[in-house]
């Protein structure tokens, strides 16, 4: 059986390789291995599938950084699962785990102290396009931002960007569109107590 993953062929894989996303449709899933030696493939249940390569395209610096160290846990066709430590280190905090929600248009991500403690989920906007002929996503960061802390308390971060990317034509008008729907049904989420059905994917 044919598997897709963003348009474009992927793997192949037998309907017990699969699952079913309660619309009858078979969902690849893959998993990937910590091991060093499993770098670039890994196997289950007889599936093989390379690892693709992840970027952050950012808008504000202008940016595009591939995320060479993080770590790909996880990936169907409806989300990515990585682990990562900090680019730039910080004193808050060292390392994480985040879930990009693709057809959502946001990414999850649980950033941990260095005692493993959780210090806020940073949730952001964005959206993405695939490359197949280099099997690459280039995740581009859409500014708003939302920081769910651990005492419940929301904040909503970064417009100031976002409005300066709107100005300066960095964003038109249909990445604006995408952007505030995207916030919108996260922050709908989020208020209306379901933001563990995000969360748990990453606990």
């Amino acid at each position: 059986m044919a598997v897709l993953l963003n348009g474009d062929m992927f793997a192949t894989l037998s309907h017990s390789h699969g699952e079913e996303n309660g619309e009858g449709d078979v969902v690849a899933s893959v998993y990937f291995s910590d091991d060093a030696s499993d770098f670039g493939r890994v196997a289950k249940g007889g599936f093989m599938a390379d690892k693709p390569l992840l970027y952050r395209k950012r808008i504000i610096p202008p940016e595009n950084v591939l995320l060479k160290d993080d770590v790909i846990l996880y990936i169907d066709e409806r989300i990515i699962i990585t682990k990562w430590n900090t680019l730039r280190p910080k004193k808050e905090f060292s390392h994480g785990v985040s879930c990009y929600f693709l057809k959502e248009g946001y990414k999850v991500s649980k950033f941990l102290k260095t005692d493993e403690s959780l210090l806020y989920w940073y949730c952001d906007i964005l959206d993405y396009t695939y490359e197949s002929g280099t099997n690459s996503y280039v995740f581009r960061d859409l500014l708003a931002d939302v920081i769910v802390y651990p005492d419940g308390f929301v904040k909503v971060n970064d417009l100031d960007e976002f409005e300066e990317a709107i100005e300066s034509g960095a964003l038109n008008s249909s990445d604006v569109i995408r952007a505030l729907k995207s916030l919108s049904n996260l922050l709908e989420i989020i208020y209306g107590g379901d933001f563990e059905k995000l969360t748990k994917r990453i606990k």
